[in-house]
């Protein structure tokens, strides 16, 4: 904590220094100036806080950054951008989102990603690109990680990059485009999911369900298989939208139980039994397995899920009466989506972290 908050000091100093000279000003300078903005800024407090030696009172850098006639904003991005490159400062720099990543920070990860994206020396391959969509996607940053995934594209791209980036069209409202570089794909059951996936959020609940039921018959019987325990979260998820809840619960039971276990699509499944328990008016039912979301997405890193599990929990109290704990638990669900930066028009009722993880282990 200590090295952090240094790390910010000398930025933040740094930061000051740079908008100061840019405008050609001294230390007295400042310390005049800051007598008629505000709280005033002396010479030697200054040249301590430009430094690092020193920390500044909010009401100061205020009557500071109007002393040196800057925004507020402005002179954040500038300290961002400054952070950024401290990320990058050493040998060991580029390595850092790898350390993050392992970490479960896939808020710093991105971060180093982005920031050596920028730099763009050496230029990132299709693989750290690859890697960096999934963690915007694991952010539920879905806009961001069709982006980045689109960069991941060569002139002939390998199935799971197309795969990868349909997927994350679909959560940032291009289904269309979805669902054409689905169609154009050699149809197995893997495009046949992503296509019924993309229908689903389009609205086309019929044929959405027709692609998932003959998803889960081409399926081995009986034996655990996460393709098809996400084709029956999607017809779940079909009927639940239909009204009919008492088939809605029962293909989502058993899509947790096809789910493999400590895995993404196991999370996945979980969250739509528990949404289809709560409609079928299973609440104690659902509450259990919400709460197993919320646990094993926080095992897994998965930040975006487990903050719309806690609103999926939300629900289920609600339906429970129990509006205190309703409260607390929505507010937890908003503060990790709000940590993240989370995109707010994802459908968080689509399976689509456990179709990016079953289409990126796939070649």
């Amino acid at each position: 904590m200590h090295s952090r908050q240094q790390t910010l000091r000398s930025t933040l100093g740094r930061a000051l220094r740079e908008i100061r000279l840019a405008g050609r000003l001294s230390l007295d300078d400042v310390e005049r100036a800051t007598t008629s903005h505000g709280p005033r800024v002396t010479r030697s407090h200054l040249s301590r806080v430009e430094t690092g030696q020193a920390d500044i009172t909010l009401s100061r850098y205020l009557s500071l950054l109007r002393a040196l006639g800057e925004g507020a904003g402005r002179t954040t991005a500038h300290l961002a951008a400054l952070l950024d490159e401290d990320l990058l400062e050493g040998a060991e720099g580029s390595a850092r989102w790898r350390r993050a990543l392992a970490s479960g920070d896939l808020l710093l990860a991105t971060r180093v990603l982005r920031a050596l994206h920028a730099r763009n020396q050496p230029p990132l391959d299709r693989a750290t690109l690859r890697t960096w969509g999934e963690a915007e996607a694991g952010l539920g940053r879905w806009h961001a990680a069709a982006h980045v995934l689109r960069l991941a594209l060569p002139s002939s791209p390998a199935r799971r990059d197309v795969l990868a980036l349909a997927t994350a069209q679909i959560g940032a409202e291009q289904t269309a485009v979805a669902c054409l570089l689905a169609m154009g794909l050699r149809q197995d059951r893997l495009s046949r999911l992503l296509e019924s996936v993309s229908r689903l959020a389009s609205g086309r609940r019929r044929e959405a369900l027709e692609i998932a039921e003959s998803i889960c018959e081409q399926g081995e019987k009986g034996l655990p298989d996460d393709l098809t325990a996400l084709a029956t979260v999607v017809r779940a998820e079909s009927f639940r939208r239909q009204q009919r809840h008492r088939a809605a619960f029962t293909l989502a039971r058993r899509a947790v139980e096809l789910a493999s276990p400590a895995s993404v699509v196991r999370v996945e499944s979980l969250r739509a039994a528990a949404r289809c328990a709560a409609a079928a008016g299973h609440c104690s039912q659902g509450l259990r397995w919400s709460r197993q979301a919320v646990t094993l997405g926080r095992e897994l890193s998965l930040v975006a899920l487990r903050g719309a599990s806690l609103l999926d929990e939300r629900e289920l109290h609600l339906r429970s009466a129990n509006r205190s704990e309703a409260g607390a638990v929505r507010r937890r669900g908003r503060l990790v989506l709000r940590r993240c930066r989370a995109d707010t028009g994802w459908d968080t009722t689509l399976p689509l972290h456990g179709l990016l993880s079953v289409c990126t282990r796939r070649e």
